[in-house]
């Protein structure tokens, strides 16, 4: 095996692992409502559930994969994640399956920070843009696999769709000794307890106020108790933000790196990574598409994203990595649009949707790329939470935000609006290249590695 081949396997198993439980959860949904005898109210919640824990909790568990260790933090969320899936697969009653569903979303969410702080380490030198483009390849592949793998074993079990990650996550874990040993650090990382409680309190009732306000409708008591929860929360994560003991700082805030990695991850998952679940409840919509071949019919997506991922390295390199998220959020937005006007023609369909996941690959990659790559060492945790949090909330939202357009406007104008959602991420990313680069050119880095002394 190549020198860090060991630990980019591990880290892109667990990143393959988390991506395939958010996905599969769409693309099972219909077959565990009816085993497990869903409420209509709980439905959105068994796909929701993973996403607005996941991605409430991802700004404390960055910090606290700062604190412990991002290996250690990766083993132990390995294992949750295969713990919490085999509960999932398991389960015989709603409780416990949206219990489970919590669970995974939870163990996601202290693992993701951990991998991208190892791969900052793992991703260095002349293969930098490779090593990334790998990674993302085989997470995207999680992502794709979860919607058009995931269907056709559904058709056999949903419970084997969904406990197939089990083994997977308990491999990854038992190797993980493999990964790079965490560098010295003068001072241990605070927790602020208050914060993260504060701040995943606020997470999960702003996703919730969506989820509920599109099922139960806005006026519904259940929907008003979660706004005014969100707001509050919202008041208290702003105030913690300038206490002593804030649970972002005012360092990362700052970082034109981290805040265009953010807002680049929320346009992914509200628009090419929203593709997987838009184009599934497209599908099932249609007669005469049961899930396996629904599945099937999700391949040239899933292939499109596998293929652009791994090509990503190679284009980086050729036209470095500031320009490739333009240019993948450009590809696909182009391709979005392709599959709205498509919609139910096979050919065009399929077409349009191997330019979006070609697009969205390179996207992908870029996005992860980009995203702090000169944050400090001992906050690359925090700066990965961040900008995972943002990816898996903005998909809660969104997904909540298209599941209420879907009804007056239709499929084919929920996908124009993901197209468009593309389109601005092109235009942000385009944008922020060139302003990071103007702040750079007045940013002295000292010996220590710490622009300016704001770490």
């Amino acid at each position: 095996m190549r020198r860090g081949g060991g630990p980019l396997t591990v880290l892109a198993l667990a990143q393959a692992a988390a991506t395939y439980e958010f996905t599969v959860g769409f693309v099972a949904l219909p077959a565990i409502v009816v085993d497990l005898d869903v409420a209509p109210a709980l439905v959105p919640w068994v796909p929701g559930a993973y996403a607005v824990v996941f991605g409430g909790a991802l700004l404390a568990a960055g910090r606290l994969a700062d604190r412990l260790g991002v290996r250690r933090v990766l083993r132990v969320a390995l294992l949750g994640l295969g713990a919490t899936t085999a509960v999932v697969a398991l389960a015989g009653s709603p409780t416990v399956l949206l219990a489970g569903r919590a669970g995974q979303g939870l163990a996601a969410a202290a693992l993701q920070p951990a991998v991208l702080g190892v791969m900052t380490r793992v991703a260095t030198g002349p293969g930098r843009a490779r090593t990334w483009s790998v990674w993302s390849a085989v997470g995207a592949g999680g992502l794709a696999l979860g919607a058009a793998g995931g269907g056709v074993l559904v058709a056999l079990d949903w419970r084997l769709a969904v406990g197939v990650v089990v083994p997977v996550c308990l491999f990854a874990a038992c190797v993980a000794g493999v990964l790079p040993s965490e560098p010295a650090v003068a001072e241990p990382v605070r927790v602020p307890v208050r914060s993260a409680a504060v701040t995943t309190t606020a997470g999960v009732a702003t996703a919730a106020s969506l989820t509920l306000g599109g099922t139960l409708g806005w006026t519904a008591p259940a929907t008003v108790t979660a706004i005014l929860l969100a707001v509050v929360s919202a008041v208290g994560v702003f105030l913690g933000e300038r206490s002593v003991a804030p649970l972002l700082g005012r360092d990362l805030r700052r970082r034109p790196d981290v805040r265009l990695g953010a807002l680049l991850a929320a346009a992914y998952m509200a628009g090419p990574g929203a593709l997987y679940y838009l184009v599934t409840t497209m599908l099932a919509d249609l007669p005469g598409f049961p899930p396996a071949a629904a599945g099937l019919l999700l391949l040239p997506l899933a292939v499109g994203v596998v293929v652009g991922s791994a090509l990503s390295g190679r284009l980086m390199v050729w036209v470095g990595e500031e320009r490739g998220a333009p240019l993948g959020f450009g590809v696909a937005a182009l391709g979005t649009v392709g599959v709205a006007l498509a919609l139910s023609a096979v050919g065009g369909l399929a077409a349009s949707s191997l330019v979006a996941g070609l697009g969205s690959g390179v996207a992908f990659a870029a996005v992860f790329a980009l995203a702090g790559r000169d944050v400090p060492s001992d906050r690359r945790g925090a700066a990965g939470g961040i900008v995972v949090a943002a990816q898996y909330l903005a998909s809660a939202a969104s997904l909540a935000a298209f599941g209420v357009l879907a009804g007056p406007v239709g499929h084919r104008g929920v996908l124009l609006l993901a197209g468009a959602v593309s389109l601005v991420g092109a235009v942000a990313a385009q944008v922020g290249r060139r302003r990071g680069a103007r702040e750079d050119q007045g940013v002295t880095t000292r010996s220590g590695g710490d622009p300016d002394d704001r770490w």
